[in-house]
């Protein structure tokens, strides 16, 4: 991590300070709206932020991590942690899930980090997320026409089978 940001992080937050809560973090990035805020709070909580922690009723991140993240040391990679998303309900049970809640929640992940690499002046880093954030805009666009292609065509098979006699429901 680069001694300077984590010396400035000191400097603006106490020597004393550990840990940074999603306000503070929101403050240093320059996101500070509510919904800023938000997309923040998820970000720690799901894993966006390397490091950070529940405690109690509030999630904190290290100040050193968060040091690392906005200034990464030269032996670490040049690379966000881009999330991995399945096909799978990450845990529900008992309740369906829309088919792209995930690739939704991928796409606003994907979309922070490409802010945060080009903040940082990643661009291969934004080039990459980029890339995909538009394969995943095109497989949603590709479902959404299969499903209503598959809708059409049971409407067709439907009216097919219907007795001439019988009035359409529709």
């Amino acid at each position: 991590m680069s001694e300077r940001t984590l010396k400035h992080l000191r400097e603006v937050f106490g020597r004393e300070v550990w840990a940074l809560d999603v306000d503070q973090v929101a403050m240093v990035l320059g996101r500070t709206s509510r919904g800023a805020k938000q997309k923040i709070r998820d970000q720690m909580k799901h894993g966006g932020f390397p490091g950070a922690t529940k405690r109690g009723n509030r999630i904190l991140l290290p100040v050193e991590d968060f040091a690392e993240i906005l200034e990464p040391s030269h032996k670490a990679p040049h690379t966000p942690s881009i999330p991995v998303v399945s096909g799978q309900a990450s845990g529900r049970t008992g309740r369906r899930r829309a088919a792209h809640g995930p690739r939704l929640t991928f796409m606003r992940q994907a979309m922070f980090w490409e802010q945060v690499c080009e903040a940082m002046g990643w661009d291969e880093e934004v080039a990459l997320l980029d890339r995909q954030i538009q394969d995943a805009r095109m497989e949603g666009e590709r479902l959404a026409n299969e499903a209503v292609r598959d809708r059409l065509m049971a409407l067709v098979r439907e009216a097919t089978l219907r007795e001439p006699d019988k009035p359409n429901p529709i």
